[in-house]
Order: C-alpha cells, then structure tokens, then sequence
C-alpha cells in the first residue's frame, strides 16, 4: 500500500509539472517589430507546404498543414485560406523546434466565435488559450514566459467547424511589450494524472483509518 501512495504522489506531482510557461498574447501592430515575418508562396497546396521566416526565400522553415485541402496561399507575408471550404485549424512546426519562444497571426472568420491557439513546447508540454474573436480580428498570439527555456515545438490555430476565412500575417520571434496573461487549460493527459493522484491518495488514506481502527 505504501508502493501505492508513492505511486499517486508521482501522478500528482507529475501533473503539476505543467506551469503556466507560455502566455497569450494581445500585441498591436506595432509590437511585432521584434518578431519576423512567414513569408508564403502564393499557391494552391495539396498538401503540407511550408513557410521561410524572416526572408522570402531564406530563413528558418516552418512545416504548415491545414486541416483540408486545397488550401490557397498568397504571396508574400501574406494569407493562407480554404479553397472551397472554410478551415478549422491551421498547425504550424518549425523545424528547428529551439528557435522561436512566440507566435502571432491576425485572421478572418465566416462568424463571430472563439479563435483557440494551442501551443506544444521543447518539453512536449501543451498549453491551450482560447478568446472570443469577431469576423476580423486582430492581431494575437502565444510568448514563452521569460527564462522559462520555452521553444515553440508546434502551434495550432483552431476555431469551430470551418469557420477560419483565412489567416494572415504570420510571425514568429519574440515579442516586446507587456502581454496579457490569461490562465492555460489544462491537456486531458494533465487532467487524468491529477485524478489518478488525488484518487490514489484517497484511497490510501480510507486504508490507513481502517487499518487505525482495527
């Protein structure tokens, strides 16, 4: 039994490993002076294509895969969109996945509703934020928390069934003045492990009165 609440003491500090390292970020326009520009190809993709950070044609690459396809791309820093079909999330993945420690893009919906923008870090650590957005949005984004060690892995831009019009003006880098923070939701796999814990330890603890009372 002692084995067991070891056990469940493990589970409740793993899940509380995850701390709020990245925060969601409200930049203006002119904030991104410090971040780079993704440049796009001005194409129709059939497939996963990429974007070049900081040049047209020379830079860090970012891996970019919508969730259907055709998908249009405009050139230049410029707009990625369906097709024929609205969008419901757009990931992006650097290949190098120690570079970048913020994201920020400004895009259209078909309807008011909530944008989601779900960032995976160097450590495999997940953190979600969603806001309410309206048809045109502005600019928003994710920044690791300073000395942190927090690279981006992957980001995903997400929002209901094919509501996404498009996406533009993309950027990666680090951002300059002061975010506004707003607390992560935690991934399922955080939230099974806490339960796991704190059941662990109850039960362990019921034992222990028994045992006590005996």
């Amino acid at each position: 039994m002692r084995t067991f609440l070891i056990l469940g003491l493990l589970f409740a500090l793993g899940a509380g490993t995850v701390h709020a390292d990245f925060i969601i970020s409200l930049p203006s326009e002119s904030d991104i002076t410090n971040e780079q520009k993704l440049f796009l190809d001005n194409a129709v993709h059939n497939s996963m294509f990429i974007g070049v950070v900081g040049d047209q044609s020379v830079g860090p690459i970012i891996d970019i895969t919508p969730n259907l396809f055709p998908t249009n791309v405009g050139n230049g820093w410029s707009t990625i969109s369906g097709v024929q079909d609205g969008l419901t999330s757009i990931t992006f993945t650097p290949q190098d996945s120690n570079l970048f420690t913020s994201f920020s893009t400004r895009g259209s919906l078909f309807a008011d509703g909530d944008v989601t923008i779900t960032v995976t870090d160097n450590f495999s650590q997940s953190f979600s934020f969603t806001e309410k957005k309206s048809q045109d949005w502005d600019r928003i984004g994710v920044a690791a928390v300073f000395g942190s060690g927090e690279f981006i892995s992957s980001v995903v831009v997400s929002a209901s069934a094919g509501n996404i019009k498009e996406l533009k003006q993309i950027a990666f880098g680090d951002l300059t003045g002061n975010p506004t923070v707003v607390s992560p939701v935690p991934e399922p796999s955080t939230l099974v492990m806490s339960c796991l814990g704190i059941a662990s330890m109850g039960i362990y603890s019921r034992y222990r009165r028994r045992r006590l009372s005996q």
